[in-house]
């Protein structure tokens, strides 16, 4: 993943300890986020949840200026576990 044009919007909820662990891994693994909580931004996540039928955190978007391109992970769906969501992000799997 090219770091100099793409950004990572984590949706996350201080209370989510999945939302803790994958904070925690994306720090340890140098990987820059945005991190959104959901309580705080409620209006992003609605919009959020809304567009993609996803409620549950951690909630991925990713965007690549370059391109204009724009991905979401989202869990149960695209990863279901913290470990499988670092993998992708760290080896470019995003389909």
């Amino acid at each position: 993943m090219d770091k100099f044009f793409t950004e990572i919007l984590v949706f996350t909820d201080k209370n989510c300890n999945f939302c803790r662990e994958l904070t925690h891994k994306l720090n340890c693994e140098d990987i820059n986020y945005y991190e959104f909580d959901v309580n705080e931004n409620s209006e992003e996540f609605d919009i959020f949840e809304e567009l993609t039928n996803n409620d549950i955190v951690p909630a991925i978007i990713i965007y690549n200026r370059l391109n204009n391109f724009t991905n979401t992970l989202l869990p149960n769906k695209d990863f279901n576990s913290i470990d499988e969501l670092i993998l992708r992000l760290t080896n470019k799997q995003l389909t």
